[in-house]
């Protein structure tokens, strides 16, 4: 039984075990620092992850620039005309693109004359993203930053030669940036010829026309006043009815008369035209000047000479019979105001007539664009001969209820005689030429006795050509100008 006493002690061990337990407490301290020593290892693990970044910029090749084009004709294209063409060029492409070059070689036959909308230098450009267009050369035009899906548009004005073929090809391009992957369709423009074509082009602006005669009837003739203020009846509204008298109300040696020409924008070109007969009851003051006369505008007075005449008498000598004549007096009008014309040559007998007019196209970037011409065909047309004036131009898009305007100057019309009528696309004016000029001048008649100056607004054309055409069945009517404006 003693030994069992002896063993008891060993008990006691726990306890010495508790001490051995107090420096495993001790031990998270020091493992305290290990633990933060991960965190100083993780900058190595962000080093793959920054590595697949930078791998695609620095290894992959540029993104090549990618684009289409597309070109519209704007307006007719006329031999020793202008037309418009409108290109598209649209950057299909992922990324922006710096400093794009677009090139639109021309062929023989057609010439850059400027890249232009009226109001706007050089370029015109649909979208307002894309500033900063020009064009120089034949043809190459360059532009900032165009940013992927944006389009920006061009507008080229060509002038076309005078051995310009039915039509000419236009291939546009992109020649920068390099290897840039364009595609681009061919625009075959067809080239009509207008007979005594003065200008073709396309323009924001209008047609301006003035005018006025140098001769009315005698004071003394019984019905020289109602006809005069257009209330005669019959054949006592005809001019030649009547003997004449000239009118000098702008200071001419012994004829003379006014018009005011008002513009809203600047005079492109000015044409003067006038007419007479030079030997009817009688030689006219000086008949060997009738290419001449004296023209009067705000900015001083000028001998003005024809650059073309026309007699319409071939059985009489060349300085004798009706005449027409017309100059380009362009660098003379520059600013509304009174015009005059002065010493315009023709006689006094029954049934003779004198008058002028003034055509201007007139720029205004406020007005509609328009496919504007002028010509001259110093023609007459009769009852007798059935002789009748025509021209017509293809239009790119159809007319569908076009509209626009018409001028003409015509001579010797009689407001008694109506079956005289011109028409355009459709519209049709009848008994234009009856002796009528509208706007404000000296003297201001309501019946001119043989000088017309026609202004009227077009409506209701249609059609893919732009047709215009003089008759008349009764009378016998000198058109020396016709323009026309047609809005697009």
């Amino acid at each position: 039984t003693p030994p069992a006493p002896v063993t008891t002690p060993p008990v006691t061990t726990p306890p010495a075990t508790t001490p051995a337990t107090a420096p495993a407490t001790t031990t998270p301290p020091v493992t305290t620092p290990p633990a933060t020593t991960p965190p100083a290892t993780t900058p190595p693990a962000t080093t793959p992850t920054t590595t697949p970044a930078t791998t695609p910029v620095t290894t992959l090749p540029p993104v090549t620039a990618s684009f289409t084009i597309s070109a519209v004709q704007r307006s007719a294209a006329v031999v020793n005309g202008q037309f418009r063409l409108q290109i598209t060029v649209t950057n299909t492409g992922a990324s922006a693109v710096n400093g794009m070059q677009l090139d639109v070689p021309l062929p023989t036959g057609a010439s850059f004359l400027r890249a232009q909308a009226a109001g706007a230098p050089l370029v015109t450009l649909v979208s307002a993203f894309a500033p900063g267009w020009s064009c120089v050369g034949n043809v190459s035009c360059t532009a900032p930053e165009l940013l992927p899906g944006q389009s920006s548009v061009v507008e080229l004005t060509l002038a076309v030669s005078s051995s310009a073929p039915a039509s000419i090809t236009l291939t546009p391009g992109i020649s920068a940036p390099a290897g840039a992957t364009v595609i681009s369709s061919p625009i075959t423009v067809s080239v009509a010829a207008i007979a005594d074509l003065l200008v073709a082009e396309t323009e924001r602006g209008a047609l301006r026309i003035i005018g006025n005669t140098v001769v009315t009837c005698s004071d003394r003739s019984p019905n020289c006043a109602d006809a005069r203020a257009g209330n005669a009846t019959g054949s006592n509204l005809d001019h030649y009815s009547y003997a004449m008298q000239y009118v000098n109300t702008a200071g001419g040696k012994f004829n003379s008369s006014s018009a005011l020409l008002t513009l809203s924008g600047t005079s492109s070109k000015a044409y003067l035209v006038w007419a007479g007969d030079l030997d009817q009851g009688g030689p006219a003051p000086s008949p060997k000047e009738f290419d001449k006369v004296t023209f009067t505008t705000p900015s001083g007075t000028a001998t003005v000479t024809a650059d073309v005449w026309r007699n319409f008498d071939s059985a009489v000598a060349v300085n004798s019979g009706m005449y027409a004549a017309y100059a380009d007096v362009t660098s003379l009008v520059t600013a509304s105001g009174n015009y005059s014309v002065a010493n315009l040559q023709t006689a006094l007998g029954v049934g003779s007539f004198g008058g002028w007019s003034l055509i201007v196209i007139d720029h205004d970037a406020s007005l509609p664009e328009r496919f504007i011409t002028v010509t001259a065909p110093l023609a007459v047309i009769t009852s007798e001969s059935k002789t009748w004036l025509s021209f017509n131009v293809a239009v790119p898009q159809p007319m569908v209820n076009a509209t626009g305007a018409l001028v003409a100057v015509g001579f010797e019309g009689d407001r008694g005689l109506p079956a005289d009528r011109v028409s355009l696309s459709g519209f049709v004016v009848s008994n234009p030429f009856q002796s009528k000029i509208l706007g404000k001048r000296e003297p201001a008649f309501e019946n001119s006795l043989g000088t017309d100056v026609v202004d009227v607004v077009t409506s209701g054309m249609n059609g893919s050509q732009l047709t215009f055409s003089a008759t008349s069945t009764d009378d016998r009517v000198i058109i020396p100008l016709v323009a026309v404006a047609l809005d697009l």
